[in-house]
């Protein structure tokens, strides 16, 4: 059944006349639906908007990212990802960029309602009946998305001799005046405070290396830390500011006002990069991953597990304490002069 639905619907779009030096609409499937991969493709948004500043550019949501969409300044329409967007903006859109990591019956039947005038798709997880043999629904494939970081991707593609040739960066636009006067109270004077997200969707970081880590930077800065959860979420020992779960707004004001951020791979890693927030980021071993979302920027650095892995674990572990310790001091120091 799903190669005949293959067959009926992935078929290559007829690329019309397509100028690049002026294009007029974009329209991104981000890679997946967390924060933290909305983030990263700000940098291409931005390169987008800077080489076509008429353009329209567009970005597929869902309930999950739409809240984080809001504040790229660079995105002129959200839409949501279903089939109604697709049938109602059929035609619509000049460029359609997939960034999603495997095709579905739902996005094929996406993309052929929405029907661009060429689309360009990226890296697909191969299955048996949907991979990117059997699925033509594309002008231009990108074999392997991880030969660059994902901020870079748009150099692996057409557009690469169009668009800005200065390294990529994240853009964010700043959380809500009340939000950032809200968590003020969770900080202490006169010290360094440090946000600690120790965990995210599917990994954490080694509860047991990160208090030694956390108890040997504290007695060096006698710092404050803050942790954005509930002590039963990630029993640490030690004392510490529990936020508890806070809201988006919340969230990007601690971002955007701590002294430094520590993070597993995830969400705050690339917020606090869009924010120039210092940053030590926590690693697995999977090189595939790190090539694609490793922190960027000079006031970021990560440490990553000795470990190897063919794909991210759940428990970051096997990272040199001391390693950790030494890039966050150095990241202190230079904060303040």
């Amino acid at each position: 059944m799903k190669k005949l639905f293959a067959k009926l619907f992935a078929h290559t779009p007829s690329a019309k006349n397509i100028d690049w030096k002026n294009i007029r609409s974009v329209l991104i499937r981000p890679i997946g639906s967390g924060l933290g991969d909305s983030v990263v493709l700000s940098a291409a948004f931005k390169q987008l908007k800077k080489a076509y500043p008429n353009c329209k550019l567009g970005i597929l949501s869902t309930p999950r990212n739409r809240s984080i969409l809001k504040h790229i300044p660079f995105v002129d329409e959200i839409l949501p990802n279903n089939l109604l967007t697709a049938i109602t903006h059929c035609g619509k859109y000049q460029i359609f960029i997939d960034y999603q990591s495997s095709f579905t019956s739902k996005t094929i039947l996406f993309d052929f309602f929405l029907a661009p005038s060429y689309t360009i798709c990226f890296e697909k997880k191969t299955k048996k009946h949907y991979n990117a043999n059997t699925v033509r629904n594309y002008n231009f494939y990108v074999p392997n998305l991880a030969a660059t970081h994902l901020s870079k991707s748009l150099a692996l593609t057409p557009f690469a001799p169009h668009i800005n040739a200065q390294t990529p960066s994240y853009t964010l636009t700043n959380p809500s005046p009340e939000a950032l006067a809200r968590v003020k109270a969770f900080f202490q004077p006169n010290v360094p405070n440090i946000l600690v997200c120790p965990f995210g969707t599917d990994r954490q970081v080694d509860r047991t290396l990160l208090s030694e880590m956390l108890n040997k930077l504290h007695q060096h800065t006698h710092c404050h830390f803050i942790l954005p959860f509930l002590p039963e979420e990630y029993p640490l020992e030690g004392s510490f500011t529990y936020t508890g779960k806070q809201d988006l707004e919340a969230f990007l004001a601690l971002l955007k006002q701590v002294d430094m951020c520590l993070s597993v791979d995830s969400a705050p890693v690339h917020i606090a990069c869009a924010y120039q927030t210092p940053l030590v980021g926590f690693y697995s071993g999977d090189n595939y991953n790190f090539k694609l979302f490793s922190p960027i920027g000079n006031h970021s650095t990560a440490v990553r597990s000795h470990t190897s892995a063919n794909g991210p674990v759940k428990v970051i572990d096997n990272w040199s304490v001391d390693e950790a310790f030494e890039k966050a001091v150095r990241l202190l120091e230079a904060r303040k002069k």
